[in-house]
């Protein structure tokens, strides 16, 4: 190829460059938008909308009329089109405008932001330095902890090689520095001096090794001459190794306790614990150097005039939190004292096999007594056994003490210190079996709250007798009335009275059953509401049921031809008042049998009350039986339920008669 073709190749290839017009323009309007006003191009936008208005209006009327000219038409356009495209110009320099104050906001905004970026870093920095600040402030040197002497001390006592007070007294730096350097002078003075005490008690505490083996040596000599002395002792009647025993256990029984060794007694419980809590006792009444050392410095401390920290804190010890002081302070208020005493009560002569035996605890922190009781019997029944039971022996041996609250009213006050109350006491006496608070215990040990005097032996000489008769009496009772309930429990009726011969008086009725009730069951019942109402009957009472049988089977409540009490029958109510008027008194050689004496008499009055009913009804449902001279007499009506004797024979008249 040529060189004139490749020429020619070359000028047709190069691309035509484009004008430079529009971007003149768009700078001359970017130019022109900044130059000019906004306020102004906005009145001449609307000025130009309204002539632009103006002009269509003026093209429609002159389309609407007759003849109008073309010519003046296209004018018209021509003048609208100018300001249409005016318009258009205005449009792209408001944009101008509009894109310009965007991009002139933005750029303030992040102005903004990075400044407040920066202040926001500021203030953190300023926080952190005062932190920092106050960190300094508090900072406390280890020194501080150290109890360094006074400086009137220092200078007088201190080396002046030490104390330096030419320098000292004017700089508190150089001061602090020289008692600290003579506090540790001090220090390694007495560690040197512990140590010489150190070896000191090693030789003392050998010495009293060798003397504690020197005399543990003589034990088994003096054992073996207590074992050759014994014969001697048991033919002169002196058994001192027990008298020793015994009085070494006594030592160790608090007060009310000892005081209750008027009586002959065992004692029992855990002696090593008791013997601990003596040795406590003894290291607090009587303090040891160390303690009273202690002890002075806490008056110093409450004076103002101690160290701020002890010098050396107790090593090995274990920091409780509040919930375990709070425990361990409530078990100390219900703690009992390890060791109690017991004595044993026996029955009369007809009842050698039978013994009570009650246990006294004593409570320190509540000053407070608990008594139960046990009892050693044979051939109880099921009914029997709740009338020889040994919850109910020593109830009630007062008026109104049957150990339901505590006899000490400061008791109330320390229990309600752990949110605890009287029934909660109780419970806990009653789990753990230390039985009930019994103001006769409290006495019986010469506690006396009424007087606020905590102890009263004089109490022990007049009280003591007393309850132990009260509680023999009341044991051979309830022993005697156990047999009772035994033998009625068998359905086996022994009439021992003399005064009335029963054995004459052939009854018909028979023993079916004799249970024991409950005090709910009682209250049920439809004959007991006027003993609950007077309050004749508690729940500290026993209750028993029996049923008789006399084809067919009626008890004291009555449901034949009706229900019969004594509420709505008099005969039912002389028949009560009959059976229960017997007494002791009237039983001169068996007065233990008196419950089946009585049970003899609702019996007989029951076969009476049916033979003198029964002849009222048609047919006669039971005939007369017994003797009797009349059925019935005066208004009352009342039925000849009395025995009276008549020779060979007895005969059946009224009560009152």
């Amino acid at each position: 190829m040529s060189d004139k073709k490749k020429r020619k190749i070359s000028e047709v290839s190069e691309p035509l460059k484009p004008p430079k017009l529009y971007e003149e323009i768009i700078e001359h309007e970017e130019k022109e938008s900044r130059e000019r006003n906004g306020q102004e191009d906005f009145c001449l936008y609307q000025e130009t909308c309204k002539k632009m208005s103006n002009f269509f209006d003026e093209i429609y009327e002159a389309k609407t009329k007759d003849g109008f000219k073309k010519s003046d038409i296209e004018e018209k356009h021509q003048e609208c089109s100018m300001y249409f495209v005016l318009l258009k110009k205005l449009n792209r320099l408001e944009k101008y405008r509009t894109a310009e104050g965007r991009n002139s906001l933005q750029k303030e905004k992040s102005t903004v932001d990075s400044n407040r970026l920066h202040l926001q870093n500021l203030l953190y920095e300023a926080s952190h330095l005062r932190r920092e600040i106050e960190h300094c402030k508090l900072f406390k040197s280890q020194d501080e902890d150290i109890d360094l002497i006074p400086e009137d001390e220092f200078y007088k006592t201190a080396l002046e090689s030490i104390s330096r007070p030419e320098k000292t007294k004017s700089d508190s730096h150089a001061k602090r520095l020289a008692q600290l350097q003579w506090e540790l002078h001090q220090r390694k003075e007495l560690a040197s001096q512990c140590k010489e005490m150190s070896v000191l008690k090693e030789k003392v505490s050998k010495e009293n090794l060798e003397k504690k083996n020197r005399l543990n040596s003589l034990v088994p000599c003096l054992g073996n001459l207590l074992k050759a002395t014994k014969p001697l002792q048991i033919a002169l009647g002196m058994e001192m190794e027990e008298e020793w025993e015994m009085q070494k256990t006594v030592k160790l029984l608090p007060r009310p306790l000892f005081l209750f060794l008027a009586l002959s007694v065992t004692i029992e419980g855990d002696e090593e614990e008791a013997r601990q809590i003596e040795e406590e006792t003894l290291e607090t009444e009587v303090p040891t150097p160390t303690q009273a050392a202690d002890s002075d410095k806490e008056d110093d401390e409450d004076n103002g005039k101690s160290r701020k920290k002890k010098h050396h804190s107790v090593s090995g010890t274990t920091i409780l939190t509040k919930e375990q002081i709070y425990e361990k302070k409530k078990q100390k208020l219900l703690k009992h004292h390890p060791l109690y005493v017991k004595f044993s009560i026996k029955g009369n002569k007809s009842n050698k096999n039978s013994s009570i035996s009650i246990n006294v605890h004593y409570f320190p922190s509540l000053n407070l007594i608990s008594a139960t009781s046990n009892v050693q019997t044979q051939n109880m029944g099921v009914t029997a056994g709740d009338i020889i039971s040994t919850e109910k022996i020593v109830l009630g041996l007062y008026p109104d003490d049957f150990g339901e609250i505590s006899p000490n009213p400061n008791s109330k006050f320390q229990l309600k210190e752990f949110d605890l109350s009287e029934n909660d006491l109780l419970d806990y006496l009653k789990t753990n079996k230390f039985g009930k608070p019994f103001v006769w215990a409290q006495k019986l040990c010469g506690i006396d709250f009424i007087n606020q005097n905590t102890f009263k032996e004089e109490l022990i000489e007049h009280f003591v007798p007393e309850v132990v008769k009260k509680i023999k009496t009341k044991f051979n009772a309830r022993l005697n009335l156990m047999k009772q309930i035994c033998s009625l429990e068998n359905k086996n009726i022994d009439l021992l009275t003399s005064d009335k011969d029963f054995s004459r008086v052939r009854i018909s009725s028979s023993l079916v059953q004799w249970s024991s009730l409950s005090y709910d069951e009682f209250v049920n019942h439809p004959t007991s509401s006027k003993f609950t109402e007077m309050e004749l009957a508690t729940s500290h009472d026993i209750f028993t049921e029996l049923l008789l049988q006399k084809n067919p089977v009626w008890t004291f409540c009555l449901s034949w031809n009706g229900v019969h009490t004594s509420e709505n029958n008099p005969a039912v109510k002389d028949m009560e008042f009959w059976t229960n008027s017997l007494d002791t008194d009237q039983l001169s050689q068996s007065p233990e049998t008196i419950l089946c004496a009585q049970l003899a008499r609702t019996m007989i009055s029951f076969d009476i009350f049916l033979e003198t009913e029964g002849p009222l009804y048609s047919p006669a449902e039971f005939t007369q039986d017994k003797t009797f001279l009349n059925a019935f007499s005066r208004r009352t009506q009342s039925r000849p339920y009395k025995l009276v004797d008549n020779g060979s024979n007895v005969i059946f008249k009224q009560i009152f008669e």
